[in-house]
């Protein structure tokens, strides 16, 4: 999740009705909404933690139980940098990155690595090291495990470890494939443009089914749903293409959206990024505006979003506090809004709690001097739980679901 400071300066909570593009809006609007990560429950937290004692990275992969106690802790990593996990049928899929050299005034050596672990236990299943950098989530799709490398995209046995499919890709980038029945689609950015496009891969044929250009930053939050690849380009448009062909669906340029999306139904919700903050939504199949909703006006930094029970739940940080505003999800109208003494980075919504990240004092306004992961209350954000973490600094927050996903 990113974070974008904005100075506002009005006051009030303001409902905007106009229409912001020519996208046809729908005779008929969604009458409820549902969130599967609401009607999730976690099983587990899994924490990618940094330290640098000596000058020498060490990178920490802990799991956590949902109370915030410790179910195992894994460290013996040997200086590879940890990217966020993966995770499938009890199984974490952890990508790492080593980058040294053999002495004083020696040679380079960097490799890439994937290490399968129990989630249960930390025990390790398999390891499969590669020759170049790995540097993104690894993704599991009917029996393997993609991940990305600086040239392709490669495929090994989720049981065994063993490689057995790639695809070459055009300056092949760090960033997590998706995959849909026999087709992937990735992001590709050639050294001699670096301009990026989306790319669709057939995984049975390996041939390249349709590119997309983006521009000249990547795309954000690239999201398969209804038939579509839902994304906000780098210059901050919100844009939907049709998965099969590529085509433009529809898009929305009048200002600079952010790449955190919720759906339900036929609407997206999103916000922007430039001054003043707002809430929008938007339908799904066409592009065409429903509501804006100005947040109240105050220095801000917008923090995270999520659907629980009738509400849409909107987290926004300022010192020395914070507020969660939740809105009408049909109309944008304010429902409630609570003050929050505190800052919590990364929220992620699962089932009726809330977990996230803590690192900085808003009383002292300074960093903690260990951070912490919380569990919260997802309408108020009560503190339920609280586990310092024994690191300088928390590199990744997942949470494991029991239906199986990682959010």
């Amino acid at each position: 999740m990113k974070y974008y400071p904005i100075f506002l300066f009005l006051t009030g909570f303001v409902l905007t009705s106009c229409q912001k593009n020519n996208n046809p809006a729908p005779t008929t609007k969604d009458s409820s909404f549902v969130s599967p990560a609401a009607a999730d429950s976690a099983t587990g937290i899994v924490v990618v933690t940094y330290s640098a004692p000596n000058g020498i990275v060490l990178n920490t992969l802990v799991c956590l139980n949902t109370d915030g106690s410790l179910r195992w802790k894994k460290d013996q990593f040997n200086g590879e940098v940890l990217a966020a996990p993966g995770y499938a049928n009890g199984i974490l899929y952890v990508a790492t990155t080593y980058f040294g050299l053999t002495g004083p005034g020696g040679s380079a050596v960097h490799y890439g690595k994937i290490y399968a672990i129990d989630a249960s236990n930390g025990s390790v299943k398999w390891s499969y090291v590669d020759t170049g950098f790995v540097a993104a989530t690894p993704l599991f799709s009917n029996g393997e495990v993609y991940y990305p490398k600086y040239g392709s995209v490669q495929g090994v046995d989720a049981t065994t470890g063993d490689l057995n499919w790639g695809i070459p890709v055009s300056n092949g980038l760090p960033w997590t494939p998706l995959i849909d029945g026999d087709t992937l689609y990735t992001v590709t950015a050639p050294m001699s443009t670096a301009y990026y496009s989306l790319t669709a891969f057939n995984m049975v044929t390996k041939n390249a089914i349709w590119t997309a250009p983006i521009g000249y930053n990547p795309p954000g939050d690239v999201v398969i749903t209804n038939g579509m690849l839902v994304f906000t380009t780098g210059a901050g448009a919100l844009m939907a293409l049709e998965k099969t062909s590529g085509a433009s669906k529809w898009s929305v340029y009048d200002q600079q959206y952010d790449g955190n999306h919720v759906f339900s139904g036929n609407t997206i919700f999103t916000f922007n990024h430039t001054s003043p903050l707002n809430r929008y939504a938007f339908v799904l199949s066409t592009g065409g505006f429903l509501w804006k909703a100005n947040l109240p006006k105050i220095p801000a930094e917008f923090g995270g979003l999520y659907l629980s029970g009738k509400n849409l739940y909107l987290y926004v940080y300022d010192y020395p506090t914070s507020y969660l505003q939740a809105v009408d999800p049909k109309s944008g109208d304010s429902v409630s809004r609570t003050t929050i003494n505190g800052r919590y980075d990364v929220p992620v919504l699962v089932g009726h709690r809330v977990y996230a990240k803590k690192w900085w004092d808003n009383t002292t306004n300074l960093p903690l001097a260990v951070p912490q992961i919380v569990v919260l209350d997802a309408a108020n954000f009560t503190l339920r739980h609280s586990t310092d973490i024994d690191a300088e600094q928390i590199i990744s927050m997942r949470v494991i679901g029991k239906s199986g996903t990682i959010y």
